[in-house]
This record gives structure tokens, C-alpha cells and sequence, in this order.
């Protein structure tokens, strides 16, 4: 049994967890089978984006996965962008399978647009 003040603690972090990712474009379940996608470079009309902006993943028209494009906290310029896939457990359910085709959309931050990549 949670004593007062430790449940006072839990609901202030779960109160900043959510808060986290409300800032997200792209919402998705976590799974235990991913598939991770690596790139140089996104542009849009050959201008790099920002970091701010965001990169989604999809498949089956739904949202497996997206990242922030911040090229200053990946590995050497190159960030990754990890699709979930349907690990049977129904919360991933229209995931990727293996064949399937993954897409990729761009939130542009300051424009406040979702644009589909290339």
C-alpha cells in the first residue's frame, strides 16, 4: 500500500511524463519488434530541417514510430527513426509485418504542417 506522500510523488512524475509527450507529433505504441531506418540528410524543398521539427514513421496509414530531428544528438550527423512492428500483443495491432513498406511524413514545427517525405 502507497503511503500519502509517496503517492503524491508517483502523480507529479506521471504528471511530467505526460507532459513529455504531448509535445510529440506522432503518437505510437511501443513494441518489442522494431525495424530502425537511418539518414543523413531530410530536407524539404532542399532546405535542411530544423530541430524542432519532427520525423514520423508509418505503415498501414498508421503512426510505428518518430523522432525529433535533432542532428546534434545523433551519431555523427546520422539519426535513426525506429518503425514498430505488430508483436501480437494488441495494442500494435495494423503495424508493420515483415514486408511491408514503411513511409515516413515531416512535421514542419513552425508551419505546423505534416508533410509526406520522399
Amino acid at each position: 500500500m502507497f503511503k500519502m506522500k509517496e503517492f503524491i510523488k508517483l502523480n507529479v512524475f506521471l504528471l511530467l511524463l505526460n507532459i513529455g509527450f504531448a509535445q510529440n507529433p506522432f503518437e505510437f505504441n511501443q513494441s518489442v519488434k522494431q525495424s530502425a531506418y537511418f539518414f543523413t540528410d531530410v530536407t524539404i524543398n532542399g532546405q535542411h530541417i530544423d530541430n524542432d521539427d519532427w520525423v514520423g514513421a508509418f505503415c498501414n496509414n498508421i503512426c510505428v514510430g518518430g523522432h525529433e530531428w535533432n542532428t546534434n544528438e545523433c551519431g555523427g550527423g546520422v539519426c535513426s527513426i525506429n518503425a514498430m512492428g505488430n508483436d501480437g500483443i494488441g495494442n500494435t495491432d495494423g503495424y508493420c509485418n515483415t514486408g511491408d513498406t514503411v513511409f515516413f511524413k515531416i512535421y514542419d514545427i513552425s508551419s505546423n504542417i505534416y508533410l509526406e517525405a520522399v
